[in-house]
Parts: C-alpha cells; sequence; structure tokens
C-alpha cells in the first residue's frame, strides 16, 4: 500500500527530530527518544524525550481543484523537573531549528510555527515540557491525505 503524503511528512519530522545530537551542532542529544502518539509518561531516566501528534489536517478546495491542506503537527519535549527555563528554551530552539528541515520534503509549500506553551510539574514528580506547534501546508488532488 502506498504511503499517504501526510505519512510521508509525519515520518520526515520523525527523522528531522530524531537527528537532534550535540555532533550536528545542537544543545543537546536525544538519542532516538522520539516517540508517535505516546500514551505513557516517561521514566525521568528517559529524559529529554520528544512526543509527537498530528492532531489536525484541514482541507480547502483552491479554484485548480486540488486540495489545500493545513496539517497541523504537535511537538512536545519533555524534560526533568531539574533542567532549568533557559535549557529548556535552548532545547525549544534546537526543535525549531530541526523542523525547519521540513521546507526540504518535496511536495511542502511550506511550515508555520504556530506557538508554544511551556509547562511545569511539582509535586511527586516533576518534569518540565515544552509544546511547540507547527503547520505544513502542501496541495493534493483531491480525496487525498
Amino acid at each position: 500500500m502506498p504511503s499517504t503524503i501526510e505519512q510521508t511528512i509525519f515520518s520526515w519530522v520523525i527523522t528531522c527530530l530524531t537527528g537532534i545530537s550535540i555532533a550536528e551542532g545542537y544543545s543537546f542529544d536525544i538519542d532516538g527518544r522520539v516517540d508517535e502518539w505516546r500514551d505513557v509518561p516517561y521514566e525521568d531516566e528517559a529524559l529529554p524525550a520528544i512526543d509527537v501528534r498530528d492532531p489536525v489536517n484541514s482541507i480547502e478546495m483552491d479554484e485548480s481543484e486540488e486540495e489545500y491542506h493545513r496539517y497541523e503537527v504537535e511537538v512536545t519535549l519533555y524534560d526533568s523537573g531539574s533542567a532549568s527555563p533557559a535549557s529548556v528554551r535552548e532545547k525549544a530552539l534546537d526543535i525549531l531549528t530541526a523542523m525547519k528541515q521540513v521546507n526540504d520534503l518535496g511536495g511542502v509549500e511550506h511550515i508555520f510555527f504556530l506557538g508554544s506553551d511551556k509547562e511545569i510539574e511539582r509535586g511527586a514528580k516533576t518534569y518540565s515540557a515544552v509544546t511547540l506547534r507547527f503547520a505544513v501546508l502542501y496541495y493534493t488532488d483531491c480525496f487525498e491525505i
């Protein structure tokens, strides 16, 4: 079965994020800890880690009868509660840098950074999290994703 454009983009996002390493000029090593729609909390020794979700793919028809997709991707970085806010921000910038590579994928018109949310949990278990939201724009023929 052929892969959809949506799946091709999602797989490329995972590839780009998995490439985050100090050797590649980033501030940290993700060491392959990039998951798709993870539903189990991370253990402390598995941090930092990234969870990627794709909750929305909205479509509009253009005048040429192609479908214009706005495919939204959420990338959440989880880090230990002992990580400084500055360190979490630096890692978020690394994710932004890695996500720019999505523009290099054939068929992608553009990727936009939509914003981010930070969260710090305190209590029995602490962690820091930042969720970055992106919109990937691309065209398909009718009834394709």
